[in-house]
């Protein structure tokens, strides 16, 4: 029975649908929840636009990306490219002709862990059943039509890969454990700052040769187009790639697939004494002899610096068999503390049957506890028992040497798998049983947000989030008296985060805005953060001294605000914003300023004045004068005809759709 319901989630996929690109391999994993590109995606490939929507999506135009940082630790950041919707369209007709080229290109190396194998034929689709994107906008100005209401595929990319999705399962697999049965011996090393230093030019050299390339530069082939539009999609530019879609790591993987293939060239007579794996741009070298070990680690390193690539010095490390590095052994503590308080479940209790499609619904990703939960017992004081995992879980952190955000995503998703198994019983619970269901999620929530404050990057707002969305639904199949005390201790947590964690002037606040989204479809229509906090969360500021923002704070602001009175003075400050990037960047050329036009002529939450104002400031920057009556009807009318990159709609299950589809993504690691 189980087999089949898991196989009704499997949807086969129309291999000719290129447009599918625009869904999987053109935006960042870290980028708000409520950016989907669904709306694009459906729009018709062949429609043809004119003025000002048709200057903007006109397509072989150089574009400058939205340029944007995350944190990528406690003391970095990382630098990522929300590419312009006209770039994005590019590289449909790209992957149309190139798809099974780009394969056979990155199935050169023997070495890689991560490369596209084929076009996939298949995508998940959980069983939600979406609504209507439909918008409200003071009377519906705005037509909706009907064949909008479709549900998405859940398409993780457009490729499958081989051999490892995800690194942490090349560490769990029977590869690893052969070679580490074979060498004794093991440097991990990496690219410093890789996509920022890979020159476009350096994919005709990967693909051919130096000379082929050169006496063929200009040509029309596969690696003068592709090199093309990279440049194309980052303003010109020809050193460095942008950061973030998934076409850029497959650019990188043909040039770093070379570099494998010239290094085992070079090393035949070496053969059998050592082996290579390689992520992406982190090695593996595993040994016995330390000559040969050190030998191979200085062929990479001049393979690499022959394109331009440099090994990052401070992060070579080597370690002898067993390879266990703190952060494994920090998982398996944390996997240990996780089995003592699951042992808080009582198997006896085996009358109440789980919601087998929910179970299912829980993260594979990862390794956990196998038990299953049937009942919790009774168990006294959840806040001393939340103290104890904290101080429990700071231990292992410490103990190990490792960082909390080392941690922290295994640490997630074992907690949002438990969840889901709770929630697959809780409709069948007696009081006794809700009451301790309550005292259970108390103790979870509150370390949750302890290792959250600890660690707040995307990935980390994604999983809480998650966590926080599923508790809620647990709630509502409760006692309202256990219920509302559960989602009142999530408002409370997620509020306090707002209060006490300031904007990051440097990054862009995808951290902490999915937060505010996560709050909205949490709370409905009540409004838990003021106006001041918001600003203070969001643009680090008061609302008076507001003077920038950028197109992921705009929109999440707005997402939470809505029409409510009480943030008429904060929906000023940002229409001011929005009016001023739109004077400054043209649409055409500009990623963030046509984002930003596009998605918010169709936005619910502002007045048709004000939208026609928008209008009016893109067609003068971008044709110099002033566009006639008739000219911004016919703009509106074609721009607020659907979604484009923001999905609008308040459908309950959305946000929870948005992010269960985030899971089937990899960040940029």
């Amino acid at each position: 029975m189980r087999s089949s319901r898991k196989e009704e989630k499997l949807k086969r996929v129309y291999k000719s649908n290129y447009r599918r690109v625009l869904l999987t391999e053109v935006l960042p994993y870290e980028v708000p929840i409520l950016l989907t590109n669904e709306g694009f995606y459906s729009r018709s490939g062949d429609k043809k636009d004119e003025g000002l929507l048709g200057e903007i999506l006109r397509q072989g135009k150089e574009t400058h990306p939205f340029i944007y940082k995350i944190v990528k630790s406690s003391s970095s950041y990382r630098t990522l490219h929300l590419i312009h919707p006209s770039s994005q369209q590019d590289f449909v007709g790209f992957y149309k002709t190139y798809s099974s080229l780009m394969c056979g290109l990155t199935a050169r190396s023997e070495f890689s862990l991560r490369a596209p194998a084929e076009v996939a034929s298949w995508y998940y689709e959980p069983d939600n059943t979406l609504r209507d994107n439909s918008i409200r906008d003071e009377g519906a100005e705005a037509n909706v039509d009907d064949a909008m209401a479709v549900q998405f595929k859940y398409a993780s990319s457009f490729f499958l890969y081989k051999k490892y999705a995800f690194l942490y399962k090349f560490y769990d697999s029977y590869e690893f454990h052969r070679l580490e049965k074979k060498f004794k011996k093991l440097i991990k090393f990496d690219i410093s700052k890789c996509f920022d230093n890979i020159s476009t030019k350096r994919l005709g050299e990967a693909v051919k040769d130096e000379i082929y390339h050169k006496e063929h530069f200009g040509a029309s082939n596969f690696e003068n187009k592709f090199s093309k539009l990279m440049e194309s999609a980052n303003f010109g530019r020809n050193d460095g790639l942008v950061i973030g879609p998934e076409f850029s790591r497959i650019f990188a993987e043909i040039i770093l697939q070379n570099v494998d293939k010239n290094v085992l060239q070079e090393n035949l007579h070496l053969q059998g004494s050592y082996d290579i794996r390689r992520y992406v741009d982190d090695y593996f070298l595993f040994y016995n002899d330390d000559k040969v070990g050190e030998h191979v680690l200085d062929e990479f390193q001049n393979s690499l610096e022959k394109v331009k690539l440099y090994l990052n010095e401070s992060k070579i490390s080597r370690h002898r068999a067993p390879f266990l590095t703190g952060i494994t052994m920090a998982k398996k503590d944390i996997q240990d503390i996780f089995s003592a308080l699951f042992d808080t479940f009582d198997e006896s209790k085996k009358g109440v049957i789980p919601d087998a499609d929910v179970v299912e619904g829980a993260d594979s990703h990862v390794d956990q506890p196998e038990e299953r939960i049937t009942f919790i017992k009774y168990f006294k004081g959840p806040g001393v028992v939340a103290n104890r995992l904290i101080r429990d879980i700071k231990a292992i952190v410490r103990s190990n040497k490792v960082e909390f955000e080392t941690i922290t995503g295994y640490f997630f998703t074992v907690i949002k798998n438990k969840i889901h198994e709770v929630y697959g019983y809780s409709a069948a619970l007696d009081e006794n049983q809700q009451e301790n269901v309550l005292k259970f999620l108390l103790v979870i929530i509150d370390v949750t947000f302890f290792v959250y404050s600890m660690d707040v990057r995307v990935r980390s707002t994604f999983l809480v989030s998650q966590i926080s969305i599923i508790c809620c639904r647990i709630a509502k199949l409760m006692n309202p008296v256990y219920g509302d005390e559960i989602v009142k201790k999530i408002q409370d947590e997620i509020t306090f985060t707002m209060k006490n964690k300031r904007a990051d002037k440097v990054s862009s606040g995808v951290e902490v805005i999915n937060l505010l989204i996560a709050l909205r479809e949490i709370s409905g229509g009540e409004d838990l953060v003021s106006a001041e906090d918001i600003s203070k969360f969001v643009f680090n500021d008061s609302v008076e001294k507001i003077k920038n923002g950028n197109y992921f704070q705009l929109i999440s602001v707005l997402f939470y605000i809505k029409n409510n009175a009480g943030y008429g003075n904060l929906k000023t400050k940002l229409k001011s914003i929005i009016i001023t990037i739109l004077k400054t960047q043209r649409a055409s050329v500009y990623s963030e300023s046509s984002h930003l036009l596009l998605d918010l002529v169709r936005c619910p939450y502002l007045d048709r004045a004000f939208k026609a104002r928008m209008i009016n400031c893109s067609f003068q920057t971008e044709f110099d004068r002033r566009p006639t009556s008739s000219e911004v009807k016919k703009e509106y009318k074609a721009i607020s005809m659907h979604d484009w990159f923001i999905d609008w709609s308040e459908a309950g299950i959305k946000i929870e759709r948005l992010l269960q589809k985030k899971e089937l993504k990899t960040a940029y690691e």
